[in-house]
């Protein structure tokens, strides 16, 4: 009886549409469209985080107000810190340990930086990748975090119209710079 109730759940629960807070995302999905947005994304990805830890635990209330903090430049470290730092506290709650933790997140960060004003391109790239791959983490921790404390079996939110029109918006500029040439 208790697996047959068990089993009902699991069907009903496979049927529900995946919240529109849910921040599982595929790890191609979120390389993609932070590349190709040349990093604005990781807004709209902090935003999205912010979000499902303040529906979940209750966290970030207000997510827009810290998007702003985002603005400010010690402050904006801070609130991807907390932001991170919660994701690393949610997930030794269920017996993970973060793929990205917070001081390495800043670390990408700042080797990024220091990287992309060298006036040598390749390690701009190296800058960029590690960046990216610190980033990648992070989303790694969240779908782990979710698929751990929620019953959508790994479920992906599905393609978004902000996810659609940073693909379409920054790929025009992309293909306009690529037909410019760039080649003076």
């Amino acid at each position: 009886m208790n697996t047959q109730t068990a089993d009902a759940k699991k069907e009903l629960v496979g049927n529900l549409p995946v919240p529109d807070w849910w921040p599982v995302q595929p790890l191609g999905r979120v390389a993609l469209l932070t590349i190709l947005s040349l990093f604005v994304y990781l807004f709209l990805w902090l935003w999205r985080a912010m979000r499902a830890l303040g529906v979940v635990w209750g966290r970030f209330r207000r997510p827009g107000w810290r998007m702003l903090g985002l603005l400010a430049p010690v402050y904006g470290l801070v609130v991807i810190w907390e932001v991170l730092d919660e994701v690393r506290k949610r997930l030794s709650e269920v017996g993970l340990s973060p793929v990205a933790p917070p001081w390495l997140f800043l670390t990408a960060w700042f080797v990024c930086g220091v990287a992309c004003h060298a006036e040598n391109p390749i390690a701009c790239l190296v800058g960029v990748g590690f960046a990216l791959a610190v980033l990648l983490g992070a989303q790694r921790d969240l779908n782990r975090l979710f698929a751990a404390r929620h019953e959508f079996d790994g479920r992906c939110a599905p393609w978004r119209a902000a996810d659609i029109t940073i693909a379409v918006v920054f790929g025009i500029i992309w293909l306009a710079a690529i037909l410019a040439g760039g080649g003076s």
